[in-house]
């Protein structure tokens, strides 16, 4: 019997491009799927657009709540999905029409996670022709998966993932997070998952628009959900068995954390409890924290920020000065 997939879909006033995202979803090759569109509140024509194709299609359900953020609406989402598999797309995004069909191919393996490729595309631009991407992987160690397809941003929108495991490790999105909420997410999926595929194609578009939560400017709203994140991660390899091999990524992710730290402002300069989480912060997770400049960053952000910045301009004293400082 052909299994189910649940495509679930937060709508937050996304009038402009929510057709394209739903029509994408009905033109499908591989018809075994219900949509569940969640809308947030929307306070433009988005709720009518879900409730009219409703009414055309029975495999598409709409549910209602008050703006509570994308998170809270994938939560209900997934509360009140039937299929085998979930799968989360975003309103201003669409896939290809093989795309469930692709992934369908690796249904009866023994796999919790099938991850595809994305091609990016600005508003208004043509969307690029269809490129392979990650090489096929097949795998049942994380860290197999892991090193070979080397994730730089582990999103729910290009993967499907099998409910059980889900069900089974009580994973939801964090609606405490307003930023990376997607990557706690999915490394959490990955961190417990015992089966993965990366199936080499790609089969979504990926609209960059610069309002959006991910890549507008610097805020300190995101500033603080980037080091929750950073903090949940650490617990979630912790927890899973998975730090030795998370290790590296989680440091990377760390310094790049200390880059945003430095993008933000209030009154020319970065305020002091944004400094003071950050020691917080380390001295939890200090035994994870071995890059040198996060050591350095433990003691004084200031000091750390000034030779991540200048390092390059002072690289013959940067090296002798960042040991001496080590010791």
């Amino acid at each position: 019997m052909p299994q189910l997939i649940s495509v679930i879909i937060p709508v937050y006033n996304k009038e402009e491009h929510l057709a394209q995202s739903i029509e994408s979803v009905l033109s499908q090759t591989y018809p075994h799927f219900e949509l569940l569109l969640i809308n947030d509140g929307s306070t433009d024509t988005s709720a009518e657009i879900c409730k009219e194709y409703q009414a055309k299609d029975d495999r598409i359900h709409c549910f209602f709540q008050e703006n509570k953020g994308v998170s809270a609406a994938r939560n209900l989402g997934i509360k009140q999905a039937k299929g085998e598999w979930i799968y989360f797309l975003d309103a201003d995004d669409f896939i290809d029409p093989n795309c469930l069909e692709e992934t369908a191919l690796y249904f009866d393996k023994e796999v919790e996670v099938i991850d595809f490729g994305v091609r990016r595309f600005k508003p208004g631009k043509t969307v690029p022709k269809q490129t392979e991407c990650n090489p096929f992987i097949e795998t049942d160690h994380f860290k197999d998966y892991f090193l070979n397809y080397q994730y730089e941003h582990a999103a729910a929108w290009h993967h499907l993932i099998r409910f059980s495991l889900l069900k089974k490790n009580n994973i939801f999105f964090d609606e405490e997070l307003t930023n990376n909420e997607d990557l706690l997410f999915m490394w959490t999926v990955l961190c417990n998952a015992s089966g993965f595929v990366s199936t080499g194609k790609e089969l979504i578009n990926k609209m960059m628009i610069p309002s959006s939560l991910s890549i507008g400017p610097m805020n300190r709203n995101k500033v603080e959900s980037k080091l929750k994140f950073l903090d949940r991660w650490i617990e979630v390899a912790e927890r899973t068995g998975k730090i030795g091999v998370l290790k590296k990524r989680i440091n990377s992710r760390a310094i790049t954390y200390l880059g945003d730290l430095n993008g933000y402002r209030e009154n020319g300069t970065i305020p002091k409890d944004l400094i003071n989480n950050y020691y917080v912060f380390y001295k939890k997770n200090r035994a994870v924290l071995t890059s040198p400049i996060l050591k350095i960053a433990g003691r004084n952000v200031s000091l750390a920020l000034f030779l991540r910045n200048t390092k390059k301009f002072f690289r013959p004293i940067y090296l002798p000065f960042k040991k001496l400082l080590l010791k």
